[in-house]
């Protein structure tokens, strides 16, 4: 499918360029980091002088596609490339993947709304998945909520509800997620 090898050498430049990046053009200025950085990288693809709006991108690559408790793709590797772009509290994000060595692409679409409460976070947000090679959808709304213990550290609780193949499920969880962003500046 050609958007598959599309969106894999989008993302797969687009890494590349803000792991090698060593100059960095933000709006008059030029900008020379000692170490190549994705968020100045972002902020030079989409200049902005509100600081309200934020834009990243990843992409990735994983040996096993895991999720739910399932192996969803045995034998084979998984690649992805996600863009999201924020306004304030909301947050729209797209995911796109396909397997490595698998017939699999999906497309997830994804719109966020974070209430930040000093310390807990309340998200309400409404997933939409493509499945190209399956050749149906899933709608998934969901909501998380989160406590921050520390600046890198969050605890929290999720629940997800959906209909798949016409079988109604719903999932919850309890998470502890560590963050750390190696090129914060």
């Amino acid at each position: 499918m050609k958007i598959k090898y599309n969106a894999r050498n989008v993302g797969a430049a687009a890494l590349g360029c803000a792991m090698i990046a060593g100059t960095v053009c933000a709006g008059e200025e030029t900008v020379s980091p000692s170490i190549a950085s994705l968020t100045n990288m972002q902020e030079a693809a989409i200049p902005s002088t509100d600081a309200d709006w934020a834009f990243s991108f990843s992409a990735g690559w994983s040996s096993k596609y895991v999720t739910e408790g399932l192996d969803c793709l045995p034998g084979s590797g998984i690649w992805e490339v996600a863009p999201s772009i924020s306004w304030k509290n909301l947050t729209f994000s797209a995911w796109y993947a396909g397997g490595d060595s698998a017939n699999y692409d999906e497309l997830d679409l994804v719109l966020g709304y974070a209430w930040n409460l000093g310390k807990w976070t309340v998200n309400p947000w409404y997933e939409h998945q493509f499945y190209f090679t399956q050749d149906y959808n899933v709608a998934n709304p969901a909501l998380t909520v989160s406590y921050a213990v520390t600046d890198w550290l969050a605890v929290g609780a999720e629940t997800q509800v959906k209909v798949e193949h016409q079988d109604f499920e719903a999932y919850y969880s309890a998470f502890v997620r560590l963050e750390w962003s190696p090129w914060k500046m």
